[in-house]
């Protein structure tokens, strides 16, 4: 079974948690993202800039994507990020599907 993982990063973020994962052999996608939520805003409409990782893993996999995020990512402060795991339903491999 495979599941998908989610993390919603500080830019500032993205090289060490990504060289992490080339290192442990994880795939995975980024792209930008803009929102609202935690952080101290100087302004209150303020809307930020983040990036957002998705890895599909398989589900042995799931704990070791969950601590390369978690060890290269600050925690207990507001606006540090967020991940989430989802299951996935299904999932087909077009490289090997016949």
């Amino acid at each position: 079974m495979h599941k998908m993982v989610v993390a919603v990063i500080e830019r500032e973020l993205l090289e060490k948690i990504t060289s992490e994962m080339r290192k442990e052999r994880v795939h995975f996608s980024y792209s930008e993202v803009r929102g609202s939520g935690k952080e101290v805003h100087l302004y209150h409409e303020d809307i930020v800039d983040r990036l957002k990782i998705e890895v599909i893993a398989a589900e042995q996999d799931v704990e070791k994507v969950k601590r390369i995020i978690m060890e290269s990512a600050p925690r207990g402060i507001p606006g540090a990020g967020i991940i989430i795991v989802y299951d996935i339903d299904e999932f087909i491999d077009l490289s090997e599907a016949k």
